[in-house]
């Protein structure tokens, strides 16, 4: 579809092919440079220890993050599940023994035993889930996480206010779908409060940090202006028809996108990278 390959799963609007391997896990080193680590639970003690922990990446992806994590805490144990199989893409021979995958949807629940995980890893669902799906989700996470175990969730605010002129007109059109689909949108996802109103964790704590895009964020910010193209560029089939546009007239617009986006008058634009750690109720 537009040259790129698709899983057939309606609700999915990313693509499932090489060049979104390459943008996710590009994304992937960007978030952990910015956050200086894959992650914000106090959890590295006990991945440490001699006897290790098990961990889960709900929509894992590429597969990128757990494998750097088995790699780094050889006695624990870590599962990526995802239901688009693009991990498949990592070398079976190289896969460190305590890492597997699993290919689920999600939203037909966990497939694991109450009390399963001490840590709980999910990061970017925001368009891959509806608000009822987020609810049950996270009720399977209560119950497959143990008593005294962490959550901890990733995702990306984005303020229309915040943003160029071309990436507003993109954002709004993305906005536009989650809202007929019936998904949160990126400048209202309330998961403080979802993970609150499952009155199963405690100790809830948000993190925010804000990233400049384009230029005037130097190296970085260029990178992550390529990586928000990459993204749009990927719901192309989706957003040319909530745009109302041509191919030709929307591979215009990303090219105008991508120069607003690295010219020296962009300077201002941001977006805020979130996370969100929990305990699990003892």
């Amino acid at each position: 579809m537009d040259g790129r390959r698709f899983y057939n799963i309606s609700s999915y609007i990313l693509p499932s092919d090489y060049i979104e391997v390459k943008r996710t896990e590009f994304a992937h080193e960007l978030y952990k440079r910015h956050w200086r680590g894959n992650f914000s639970s106090p959890v590295e003690e006990l991945l440490e220890s001699s006897k290790g922990g098990r961990v889960l990446d709900c929509g894992c992806g590429s597969g990128k993050w757990p494998y750097e994590m088995a790699i780094k805490y050889p006695n624990s144990t870590f599962i990526g599940l995802d239901m688009v199989p693009i991990f498949s893409k990592i070398d079976n021979e190289n896969k460190p023994s305590n890492l597997g995958f699993l290919e689920f949807n999600i939203c037909n629940g966990l497939p694991f035993q109450n009390a399963t995980f001490d840590f709980l890893f999910q990061r970017s669902m925001i368009i891959s889930l509806n608000k009822s799906q987020w609810k049950i989700i996270l009720n399977e996470f209560a119950r497959t996480i143990k008593p005294g175990g962490w959550l901890e969730l990733m995702e990306i605010q984005i303020n229309e206010i915040d943003l160029t002129k071309t990436a507003k007109l993109f954002q709004q059109s993305l906005n536009r779908y989650l809202k007929i689909n019936n998904h949160y949108q990126f400048h209202d996802f309330p998961f403080y409060q979802l993970i609150r109103s499952t009155n199963r964790f405690n100790s809830i704590k948000l993190i925010q940090k804000k990233v400049a895009v384009g230029s005037w964020g130097g190296e970085f910010g260029l990178k992550v202006a390529d990586v928000l193209v990459g993204v749009y560029e990927g719901m192309k089939p989706t957003l040319k028809h909530i745009m109302n546009v041509t191919d030709l007239e929307y591979d215009e617009l990303l090219h105008k996108l991508s120069k607003e986006l690295k010219s020296p008058f962009n300077d201002s634009m941001y977006i805020t990278t979130l996370r969100v750690i929990a305990m699990r109720n003892r």
